[in-house]
């Protein structure tokens, strides 16, 4: 699936010049928005998640030198309001703006030793090419703080926990079986993102079970505290 998300990255790129989605804490008047809805993930997408009242997480590395990362479990919530706005790339100044409502449930996974911190969220999403549809799918996604002052964060995993009504997905193919440093894992998956900050693999029973830190140096997930 690699070309696939190699398309993807294209496909986002030239969508930067079509779409955005922003929150706004001081909206226009609501007629100037088209409503496309309110949006609640499923339950059976928030019980895939493998972080659901864990409070720790422990890696290893290839010298058995171990890390913990505390976990904070958010509530589940709903976004105050997400507009999308969809530009015209044929037509100038053809603008449309889509106001929606999200469920969102979020983690924050951090290490100070390392000065790492992955944000991870599963957010009821609508289908940006195609938004007056009200196609809906249950986005997972992870980023991770950048060192760089200029960016907050950078994005360093995605994938469609449910794809539900999107008439395309844009998941990665799954990785049946993966050894690391020793250890084997099932249904895998990792995102061929162009040179990321950390290179992340994820299941859905452990979560991360391989990053690696700032200096290039992998770690494997070893075990919930």
């Amino acid at each position: 699936m690699k070309k696939g998300f190699a398309f993807l990255a294209f496909f986002l790129t030239l969508s930067m010049y079509s779409c955005m989605e922003m929150e706004m804490d001081n909206p226009t008047p609501q007629d100037n928005f088209i409503d496309i809805g309110s949006y609640d993930l499923l339950d059976e997408s928030l019980e895939k998640l493998p972080y659901l009242n864990i409070e720790e997480l422990v890696f290893i590395d290839s010298s058995d030198n171990r890390v913990s990362f505390i976990v904070n479990e958010r509530p589940l919530f709903e976004s105050a309001g997400a507009t999308l706005i969809k530009y015209d790339v044929f037509e100038a100044g053809d603008t449309v703006l889509y106001r929606y409502k999200s469920e969102i449930k979020s983690f924050d996974i951090e290490n100070d030793s390392l000065d790492m911190r992955f944000s991870m969220s599963l957010a009821a999403k609508p289908y940006y090419p195609e938004p007056e549809n009200q196609f809906i799918a249950d986005v997972l996604n992870i980023y991770c703080n950048n060192p760089d002052p200029n960016i907050t964060s950078s994005q360093v995993f995605y994938h469609e926990t449910n794809t539900r009504t999107w008439p395309i997905t844009w998941n990665s193919d799954v990785i049946e079986e993966i050894e690391i440093m020793g250890r084997s894992f099932t249904e895998v998956y990792n995102v061929d993102f162009i040179s990321p900050i950390s290179v992340v693999h994820f299941n859905y029973e452990f979560g991360i079970i391989s990053f690696t830190d700032m200096n290039g140096k992998l770690w494997r997930f070893e075990s919930f505290n």
